[in-house]
């Protein structure tokens, strides 16, 4: 083992029960490891590996056949006394667990108060850079022309095949012109309107590089709600931390890969309440 109780897993084939195997240290400390609940591909349990020796609750994700390092549950599910015995349903957002919060061992019931976002599209980034190109038309190369895209944006570029970034969403009339060189003569080659518009749903920015350790802030003030009024922001983390409000603060222990979440619940112009959610997903580096 790893130290104290640890925890083993045992398959039943049949009717006999299959030599009992150590989780492993992804889930094993030190310490005691005790009262697991598996349900899905998630299993909960109790440790005291903490400094202060009192048992809080933890959660391990298998992926891949593998365990995730275990990550322990934000207050009020723990607390600075000894909190066991977890089990929740299928949902994870209600369940059960014990605790001597209050100097005696009492069971607690718990749920979530928070609104239930049934799907999550990935977040469609912000792109305002586009690649021009007139199909329509064929390339005079042999003859003394220029080409010169007007993005109407104040900004005019050489070139029959150009790249361009827009500073900002609108409505833009694009052209593009044919000019001889030798009499000056102007023709148009393409003219036509071209929308940019921001994508409706909640928009998740953060720091390029995240590192272990250093605190690091979720924004969704870029969320997008034309016909209305954004009343509520949720946040939710693949390591099983949620928050309300337009940002949101977290510092990570741990390394790796990382999915986060953002739903908002918004009131439309005719009182009709709107849920949209969207996730992204990043990394944490260890810092050295």
């Amino acid at each position: 083992g790893y130290g104290g109780f640890d925890l083993y897993v045992s398959e039943k084939k049949d009717t006999t029960w299959d030599t009992p195997i150590n989780l492993g240290k992804a889930i094993n400390s030190a310490k005691d490891e005790i009262y697991p609940y598996l349900i899905a591909n998630r299993l909960y349990f109790s440790s005291n590996r903490d400094s202060t020796q009192k048992f809080d609750i933890y959660f391990s994700e298998q992926e891949n056949l593998q365990w995730q390092p275990a990550t322990v549950l934000p207050e009020p599910i723990n607390s600075t006394a000894n909190d066991i015995s977890f089990t929740c349903d299928s949902s994870f957002e209600k369940g059960f667990f014990s605790s001597d919060r209050k100097k005696t061992d009492d069971i607690y019931r718990f749920y979530s108060n928070l609104p239930v976002f049934e799907q999550c599209d990935t977040m469609i980034e912000k792109n305002l850079c586009y690649h021009f190109l007139d199909e329509t038309s064929q390339y005079l190369d042999t003859l003394p022309v220029v080409y010169e895209w007007d993005f109407g944006d104040s900004t005019k570029t050489n070139g029959w095949e150009v790249d361009h970034c827009f500073n900002d969403y609108g409505n833009y009339h694009v052209r593009l012109i044919m000019i001889d060189t030798i009499s000056n003569e102007i023709q148009e080659v393409a003219n036509y309107e071209m929308l940019l518009e921001k994508t409706i749903q909640p928009y998740i920015t953060h720091p390029d590089t995240i590192f272990t350790g250093q605190k690091v802030v979720f924004d969704g003030q870029e969320s997008y709600f034309p016909n209305g009024t954004i009343k509520q922001y949720v946040w939710m983390f693949s390591d099983g931390y949620k928050a309300t409000g337009q940002t949101c603060e977290r510092i990570f222990k741990k390394p790796g890969t990382y999915t986060v979440k953002l739903g908002y619940v918004a009131i439309d112009n005719n009182n009709v309440e709107i849920k949209k959610c969207a996730l992204k997903t990043f990394e944490v580096i260890k810092n050295e």
